[in-house]
């Protein structure tokens, strides 16, 4: 893990240039949403976007909800179940209700570029429709735009096309999010990078498309420079990794509570407990709700390690 980060340290002239938009904050009891599709879903598998924004501002008492879906589009059709598209769009506009964001990181694009140039009408139209439906919590929006294809992986035999058509997309995102006074992190520029584009440097991608674990470290300094974050975070990043190669405590609570908060929205016997077969095993569906406290116990446990982290940089502060 350490030497994942130091490779992904090494590589972080990659961002795209900084925004000319004020520096993006996190205050003392935000709440973070990630929704989006596989790229937002699996961030709670490595947890480092997490973990690098709250130590960003280790003193403020910053929670996080991923909502994201694998294969997820602006409207939802992942969520469905054994409905239809418009039941997916209510799933997602419940879920985030429920979670109470007061930030939001919105990931798409990338399954809905495969419907090419014919397809961006009606991607805009939806992500147009998804943005009416967040704007009403007056959360402060991000929109990340989607990713390339790494053509010295990728099965697609079409990925140059299908690369134009994410450009495409993004720019649609990007002119989208800056009609509503949205940021906009644009992706384009990291994942056309060499790095991303060839096989001699540790893989960025699991199949030429999956981002990796080293990919969403690379990943996130772009989304540093283009929302201004503050430049403490690469020095206490490095801090917190330890010498043998374990995982931090801090990204390690990260994880167990990414983890328990999964099993509570996405239980894997939901047809059972709350779908079509909720006759069979119903009564069981108390027991999802157990999850809470021990969410809420691994969150006491992170604002601990946050503590901690803010008193050790006030004693090194101290000793200079």
């Amino acid at each position: 893990m350490r030497r994942t980060l130091l490779v992904a340290t090494m590589l972080l002239s990659l961002g795209a240039p900084l925004a000319a938009a004020e520096p993006f904050e996190l205050k003392d009891g935000d709440r973070v949403v990630f929704l989006g599709n596989t790229l937002i879903e699996r961030e709670q598998k490595y947890g480092y976007w997490e973990l690098m924004l709250t130590i960003a501002w280790p003193e403020r008492n910053v929670t996080f909800r991923n909502l994201g879906w694998s294969g997820d589009t602006v409207w939802g059709e992942s969520r469905a179940g054994f409905g239809t598209q418009a039941d997916g769009f209510k799933a997602l506009r419940e879920q985030v209700a429920e979670a109470k964001p007061t930030v939001i990181f919105i990931g798409y694009g990338n399954v809905e570029a495969f419907a090419g140039e014919k397809g961006l009408p009606k991607f805009v139209e939806g992500l147009n429709q998804l943005l009416d439906v967040l704007e009403p919590t007056k959360a402060s929006i991000v929109v990340l735009g989607p990713t390339l294809q790494n053509g010295a992986e990728s099965p697609n035999p079409n990925w140059k096309q299908y690369n134009d058509d994410v450009r495409s997309y993004s720019r649609a995102m990007s002119a989208a999010a800056d009609k509503r006074g949205h940021r906009f992190v644009d992706l384009i520029a990291v994942t056309e990078e060499t790095s991303f584009q060839s096989k001699e440097v540790l893989p960025m991608t699991e199949d030429g498309a999956t981002i990796a674990e080293l990919g969403y470290l690379v990943l996130f300094d772009a989304v540093a420079d283009q929302l201004q974050l503050p430049d403490e975070i690469e020095a206490r990043s490095e801090k917190l990794f330890p010498d043998d190669d374990s995982s931090p405590p801090l990204l390690t609570a990260i994880l167990k509570k990414n983890e328990l908060f999964f099993h509570r929205w996405r239980p894997q016997n939901e047809t059972y407990l709350f779908g079509f077969r909720k006759h069979e095993q119903g009564n069981n569906a108390k027991e999802v709700f157990e999850f809470d406290p021990l969410i809420v116990a691994e969150e006491k446990k992170i604002a601990e390690l946050r503590a901690k982290l803010v008193a050790e940089s006030k004693k090194a502060d101290g000793a200079k």
